[in-house]
């Protein structure tokens, strides 16, 4: 190492930069005289599994593993092309509605839906960006409506107890 140092050799290496390197040679595999088959019966039937394409190269002769026959078909595989997302946004001076107290309900007691409240608040925080919040209170539209149902036929039999 001393002599390395003082020889300058050490300098002379750092100089010289990054080390690089070349790729691999390739290997030989027991796999590669029944790759065209696989290939050939991939573009045939795109959806034919590993483990069928296993079996067929098996019966031709192939006596190694599955995991080399998985590992190739996944890299040959037709693959459908991605579609890219569809988003859909609306102005900021469009809105929904929502209703909140379900789910801030469901945090607080024991866990419920969401778990904590940190979660809520952070739902109601996604939910709610770019919004105007309008805080109603009292009973919903339906909420007053399912109350009516409900004492409505209290107030029928009031009525014919009364008229008779």
């Amino acid at each position: 190492m001393h002599a390395w140092i003082e020889s300058g050799q050490l300098d002379r290496d750092l100089s010289s930069g990054a080390s690089r390197y070349s790729p691999r040679p390739g290997v030989a595999h027991k796999l590669d005289p029944y790759k065209e088959l696989i290939e050939v019966r991939l573009e045939e039937f795109p959806k034919l599994s590993a483990k069928r394409l296993f079996d067929e190269v098996r019966a031709a002769g192939y006596d190694r593993g599955y995991s080399r026959v998985r590992d190739f078909v996944r890299e040959v595989r037709p693959r459908a092309p991605e579609e890219a997302p569809v988003r859909f946004e609306t102005p900021e001076t469009s809105g929904c509605q929502l209703s909140l107290p379900p789910i801030i309900g469901a945090s607080r007691i024991g866990g419920g839906v969401l778990g904590d409240e940190i979660m809520a608040a952070a739902l109601i925080d996604r939910l709610l960006h770019h919004c105007h919040v309008v805080n109603i209170r009292g009973n919903s539209y339906r909420m007053r409506r399912a109350h009516q149902d409900l004492l409505r036929p209290a107030h029928e039999e009031r009525r014919q107890e009364t008229a008779s």
